[in-house]
């Protein structure tokens, strides 16, 4: 029996709108497509008019909004395929893993929506979190709080200001979050493609070769899917090479997988040691997770967003 825990190839955009018949059928035609790991994404848009979780102790309470102002939603539960309706043959005879994971995507468009993010109880229930900064200010607030988010992204059909901003660009790569390109939006028509295509080179541009970009669908469509090779070679037509568009859905993909395996895993060991008061064995947890450097960057700033969340509860 090969070995089923490879993994290659990664779509970290597959879009949930509610209809979980839809996102199955998705998430099938990935597979079949030749992915082995997805990500559902909810994008819940403006979070200005979503509700932090009132039942989390450490979000102060919110002002009451104003009479005539939006009706506030709320953060949705995570959603996750049902494996058991997958057929994982294929992957399993090729040696890979059928992985999932949960993605929340959240436009931000004023800094007390960080604050809302950080504290929301639902929101801390998916694998990743996704960010559309409307301004290089929120950027920057993202970039120097590098914990929140693990991926930046933006609309590709608009033109985005802040991708001119390399440094600020480059800063968040280094936190280590990843900056997402979309594909699917470049189907709808030549006007959007122009201009996604324009993004995409300023974005290649900005992270000096496409350092932490990742190529994801965004499919909401079975025709918005592309196999892994074709989504690579859409690469060339915004100045990047086949091995470079191979890299943003296969290898810098796992990195964005990485760090949110390493948020979860280290933010469980420090609520363990704070419980049971074991601290030898939390301790010797963390030391091997040190030990990964994928893992290293991540302790420190996770310790420290912790300690500050403890001693606000």
């Amino acid at each position: 029996m090969p070995q089923t825990d490879k993994f290659e190839f990664a779509d970290l955009n597959i879009t949930h709108n509610s209809n979980a018949a839809t996102t199955l059928a998705l998430v099938k035609r990935a597979i079949r497509l030749g992915y082995d790991t997805v990500a559902i994404n909810i994008d819940v848009g403006d979070l200005n008019d979503v509700a932090a979780d009132e039942d989390d102790p450490s979000e102060p309470p919110r002002k009451k909004k104003k009479k005539g102002g939006s009706k506030v939603k709320s953060i949705p539960e995570p959603f996750k395929v049902d494996v058991s309706k997958l057929d994982l043959s294929e992957l399993e005879a090729a040696g890979k893993q059928f992985r999932q994971y949960s993605r929340l995507t959240v436009a931000l468009s004023e800094t007390g929506a960080v604050h809302t993010l950080m504290h929301d109880a639902t929101a801390k229930k998916y694998d990743i979190i996704a960010a559309r900064p409307a301004n290089e200010q929120l950027l920057t607030t993202l970039a120097n709080k590098g914990e929140i988010v693990d991926l930046i992204s933006f609309d590709g059909t608009e033109k985005c200001f802040w991708l001119n901003r390399g440094k600020i660009v480059q800063l968040a790569v280094e936190k280590g979050m990843g900056m997402e390109i979309s594909y699917a939006p470049a189907l709808s028509d030549s006007s959007a493609r122009r201009q996604v295509f324009a993004n995409a080179r300023q974005l290649l541009a900005a992270t000096r070769g496409g350092r932490g970009v990742v190529l994801t669908s965004k499919a909401d469509a079975i025709l918005d899917l592309r196999a892994p090779y074709d989504a690579a070679n859409l690469v060339t037509l915004f100045g990047g090479t086949p091995d470079l568009g191979r890299k943003l859905v296969s290898a810098n993909a796992k990195r964005v997988l990485l760090r949110a395996d390493a948020k979860k895993t280290i933010r469980g060991a420090i609520r363990v040691q704070s419980l049971t008061g074991n601290t030898q064995t939390t301790v010797s947890l963390l030391d091997k997770l040190v030990s990964v450097p994928e893992f290293r960057a991540e302790i420190e700033i996770v310790r420290a967003s912790t300690s500050v969340c403890d001693g606000v509860s």
